[in-house]
């Protein structure tokens, strides 16, 4: 079985090849609706953007792309995240999401792997 979570090492790495690091932070809710949230880390030209997303908890066992399940507040667009923070370094990046999401600079992804977390909350039953 192959290893999901990237190390800080790792992640800082695949960011300097230009890829985006994400990590699932799992359920929300906004208005009554149920959601899931997660979190994105990219370049942004001098500066890295952390961007948190919270969407709507469409998916199931066959349909996995979080991507595609549109926003909870119906003001934004698809795509578009709730809150986008920026930094002048990725050590910055990681020392924020771990003060605002303890342990999430444990649970970071490579780019598209976040479906693979989402797969897993819903089997544990959305907790």
């Amino acid at each position: 079985m192959s290893r999901r979570y990237l190390n800080l090492q790792e992640a800082e790495s695949a960011f300097k090849r230009g890829k985006a690091v994400e990590c699932f932070l799992g359920g929300c809710e906004r208005d009554g609706r149920a959601g899931i949230k997660w979190l994105s880390i990219r370049g942004a030209g001098p500066q890295i953007d952390v961007s948190v997303y919270e969407t709507a908890d469409l998916g199931d066992e066959s349909f996995l792309d979080i991507y595609e399940f549109g926003p909870l507040d119906p003001d934004l667009e698809l795509e578009e995240a709730n809150e986008v923070i920026s930094f002048a370094s990725f050590g910055q990046a990681i020392e924020f999401i771990e003060q605002r999401f303890t342990g999430s600079s444990e649970k970071l992804l490579n780019e598209l792997m976040i479906q693979d977390e989402y797969a897993d909350y819903i089997s544990r039953g959305r907790e």
